[in-house]
C-alpha cells in the first residue's frame, strides 16, 4: 500500500507498472485495513489506471469492511471511483450509509471531495446530498477556494443534472 501510494504521490507509474501490484493486492485484499485500502485505490486513481478488476473487488472488500472507515477513507474511495470513471453500486450505497453515520468527522476537503465524487459519478442519494448539503454550508468558513468551487459544481450538477429534488430534506437546502 505504501509503495503504491508514493509511487501516485510522485506521480510515477503505468498501467504495465502497476498491474503486479494490483494483482498481489487483490490476492492479499483481506489483509489490508481501511487506510491501506483506501490508499491503494487512491493511487491507481491518481495514476489514472481505472483497472476494472482490481477496483471491482477492492470495493466488495471496502463493503465488508466499511464499519471500520474513517472520513478520509470513506472519501479516498469514493473519489478513485470517480475519478477513473467507474462505479460500484454496492460500495456507493455502503460509503453512503456509513457517510452519514460518521459526518461529523468530515473536513472541508473531505466533504467536498466527496461529494464532488457523488456527482461525477452521477450517483444521487437525495439524503445524502441534502445532509452533505447541510453541512457543508455549516462549515463553508473552513473551504478553500478550491474546496468551494467543487462543491458549487457537485450541487449546481445535482440540481440540474440529476434526478427531480423531491425529497423533503433536498428541497429545504435547495430551494430557499
Amino acid at each position: 500500500a505504501n509503495t503504491c501510494w508514493a509511487l501516485a504521490t510522485l506521480s510515477v507509474g503505468t498501467a504495465e507498472d502497476m498491474e503486479p501490484f494490483a494483482r498481489e493486492i487483490e490476492g492479499r485484499l483481506e489483509e489490508f485495513k481501511p487506510q491501506e485500502l483506501s490508499n491503494v485505490m487512491w493511487a491507481f486513481a491518481r495514476l489514472r489506471i481505472p483497472d476494472e478488476c482490481f477496483f471491482e473487488l477492492s470495493g466488495d472488500m471496502c463493503v465488508r469492511k466499511m464499519e471500520l472507515f474513517n472520513a478520509q477513507n470513506l472519501t479516498n474511495v469514493v473519489w478513485a471511483y470517480a475519478t477513473v470513471g467507474l462505479q460500484h453500486t454496492r460500495c456507493f450505497e455502503a460509503t453512503v450509509a456509513c457517510s452519514l453515520r460518521a459526518l461529523d468527522g468530515f473536513n472541508a476537503q473531505n466533504l467536498s471531495n466527496t461529494i464532488w465524487a457523488y456527482a461525477r459519478s452521477e450517483f444521487y442519494a437525495p439524503n445524502f446530498f441534502a445532509a452533505f448539503s447541510a453541512r457543508t454550508a455549516s462549515k463553508l468558513h473552513e473551504f478553500n477556494c478550491q474546496n468551494i468551487s467543487n462543491t458549487a459544481w457537485a450541487i449546481g450538477r445535482r440540481v440540474s443534472e440529476g434526478p427531480p429534488v423531491t425529497h423533503p430534506a433536498e428541497k429545504a437546502v435547495y430551494h430557499k
